[in-house]
């Protein structure tokens, strides 16, 4: 289920707002929680929003002095670093004690004033075309590659120069996160085609995952994930036998109307009793890595109850 070295986990979406990054964070926290050393990388620099799931645990919770993605290939191009840029350079690590595992995340950049101007300047496609993306690619998995166990890229949306560089030139696996109406289904389907087809990496694991879940509609929901799998079959070929129908079980992520009204990790959220959007990531952790889900350790009522007042005092 794993192959040797430093993995990177793309999470990707042909369209925002289906849980995407949720499901990012979700994950990295169970990593760092079951003792591995995680780091975590908004590359949604268009829309970041991946430090309101961590703004408890930052310093900067806004991000008004934290430089990252952005600020690293504008240091990149100008020369300032050069291939073997140090990526943890530009990384911040969460407070909070993992016992052995680590979680540090790179923003997707210091969001001050000129953000979206730098933004909208990056030439992406000139960079896409000559070898500089695959230096900086190169230095980004080489300097992680001495620090961490697995890296997660929280992806653009769409089809773009960002999510092409996520999905199709850095990831060892992606996470393809859809909702189970039939336009999405078959546009995610599409995605995974150009991913599978095109990407660079010697080979790339396709994980679909099903999110914000509605169970309310009983037959439309079972016609639904009888589709979904029929149209990834293919795609779930890399699991042992007779796993896939668990796995499609096990991942799939429900819709609670709790993580609606704020960017919250559900290890803070749901107590034991109701595990259903972190168990579901838990359970991805473990088929992206092979992880025992049993050393996934959880925080304390006590921990949750602080950490969640943190959450609904956060800026």
């Amino acid at each position: 289920m794993t192959t040797p070295g430093t993995q990177v986990i793309t999470f990707y979406s042909t369209k925002g707002g289906v849980g995407r990054s949720m499901t990012a964070a979700n994950v990295a926290w169970a990593l760092a929680s079951a003792g591995k050393r995680v780091l975590i990388m908004d590359w949604d620099l268009e829309a970041p929003g991946l430090h309101h799931y961590f703004a408890p645990f930052l310093v900067d919770p806004t991000l008004g002095s934290t430089t990252g993605v952005v600020d690293a290939l504008i240091d990149f191009l100008n020369g300032s670093v050069s291939s073997t840029i140090d990526i943890k350079s530009y990384a911040v690590s969460l407070n909070w004690e993992f016992s052995t595992g680590a979680l540090d995340f790179v923003p997707s950049g210091q969001q001050s004033a000129s953000y979206s101007t730098l933004v909208s300047r990056l030439p992406w496609a000139d960079l896409l075309r000559s070898k500089s993306a695959e230096d900086f690619i190169a230095g980004i998995i080489g300097s992680a590659s001495h620090d961490y166990d697995y890296v997660l890229l929280d992806s653009r949306s769409g089809y773009n120069e960002v999510s092409a560089l996520c999905s199709r030139y850095l990831a060892d696996a992606v996470v393809l996160c859809f909702t189970l109406t039939g336009h999405m289904i078959e546009a995610s389907r599409a995605a995974a085609e150009i991913i599978a087809t095109e990407a660079i990496r010697p080979y790339v694991r396709i994980f679909p995952v099903p999110t914000l879940v509605e169970l309310a509609e009983h037959d439309l929901l079972m016609q639904s994930r009888e589709r979904a799998r029929a149209a990834f079959e293919r795609f779930t070929a890399h699991l042992p036998a007779g796993d896939a129908q668990q796995y499609w079980r096990e991942v799939e992520t429900q819709y609670r109307p709790i993580f609606a009204y704020g960017a919250t990790l559900a290890a803070f959220v749901e107590e034991p009793h109701q595990t259903s959007v972190l168990s579901a990531a838990e359970s991805l952790a473990y088929y992206l890595t092979g992880i025992d889900r049993a050393r996934i350790a959880r925080p304390s009522d006590q921990q949750r109850r602080a950490i969640l007042a943190n959450y609904r005092n956060a800026p």
